[in-house]
């Protein structure tokens, strides 16, 4: 019989070598046994030196497992990432990210302890230039909370996962969005599994690497480029609520009333959106939502009274 392990840290690596021993030294240095812990790397057909690196660090550390395979997105690579856990809990770490030092046995100790669902990690930003050092955070200060649906997390980096609850909500990234794809999957996590058990840490014990030339770093949020990015998002969103609920016969009421809750505020901002965007017409919009029978919601029915929609 396989022995189930603890915790495995997912990695998605793709063209990071500048940044990928930071991301490896933190993980290996936790004090987590190695027969308990897992750190797996989907090499996501990288052309820099990272495969090599990745190498070198699996020679020296044989609990970290590297899966080969071409780029199809991180959505992809995550979702493989989640179908190789054997553990009690998973967490993402991006690759051009790191770790706190010395933080995981702590915060790991506690949710197997009162057996919680989701672990929440404070995080702090980093720069280009900075470089994982070893430190020691004593005494991290734990808060427990019920879920807020509405207060889902944007990103899926810095969060422990059960693995058995994401199993059991039978949820994958989807590889049609170009950004914020984490959202729409700890949105959906979070509506199914309103009744779980939630666990913050005070100190930041995740870091994260703000990059000049990443995505989000180089994003003119005004422009009109983000404003029809943003609208296509919430479209998809909305169908990824509908298939959601369709797909889970088996969910609770309070479920469906928070997913069409948020169907709503997706079809508010996407009106707001098309305000911006000279790509598509606002009656064009309309004409989406109507066919997807979904109607922003009343709180920003007043942005509308402009545009006619009510």
């Amino acid at each position: 019989m396989e022995k189930k392990l603890l915790l495995s840290s997912i990695v998605p690596v793709y063209n990071t070598e500048q940044y990928l021993e930071d991301c490896l030294k933190s993980l290996v240095c936790q004090e987590v046994s190695s027969s308990k812990y897992e750190i797996i790397c989907i090499n996501a057909g990288s052309t820099d030196n990272s495969a090599n690196i990745l190498a070198e660090y699996r020679n020296d550390y044989p609990n970290i497992r590297i899966i080969n395979k071409e780029n199809e997105g991180i959505a992809i690579a995550r979702n493989i990432g989640i179908s190789e856990v054997r553990d009690e809990y998973f967490m993402f770490v991006d690759s051009d990210d790191f770790i706190a030092s010395h933080s995981i046995k702590e915060i790991l100790d506690k949710a197997t302890e009162e057996k919680i669902d989701f672990v929440r990690f404070s995080y702090s930003c980093t720069d280009e230039k900075k470089h994982f050092e070893e430190e020691q955070i004593n005494n991290i200060v734990f808060k427990k909370e019920k879920i807020d649906v509405s207060e889902a997390p944007f990103q899926v980096w810095g969060v422990m996962y059960r693995t058995d609850m994401v199993r059991k909500s039978r949820l994958q990234f989807s590889s049609k969005f170009r950004t914020r794809e984490d959202y729409i999957f700890n949105f959906l996590l979070y509506a199914y599994n309103y009744k779980a058990k939630v666990l913050v840490t005070d100190s930041p014990v995740y870091k994260y690497r703000v990059r000049k030339g990443s995505l989000s770093h180089i994003m003119d949020y005004r422009s009109e480029k983000f404003q029809r990015e943003r609208l296509d998002n919430m479209l998809d969103y909305i169908d990824e609520c509908v298939n959601f609920i369709t797909d889970h016969p088996d969910r609770e009421e309070m479920t469906e009333k928070f997913i069409r809750q948020k169907m709503s505020y997706f079809a508010a901002t996407a009106l707001l959106c098309g305000l911006r965007c000279k790509s598509i017409s606002i009656l064009d919009i309309q004409t989406i939502l109507k066919t997807k029978k979904v109607y922003p919601s009343s709180y920003k029915k007043c942005c509308f009274k402009e545009i006619g929609y009510y």
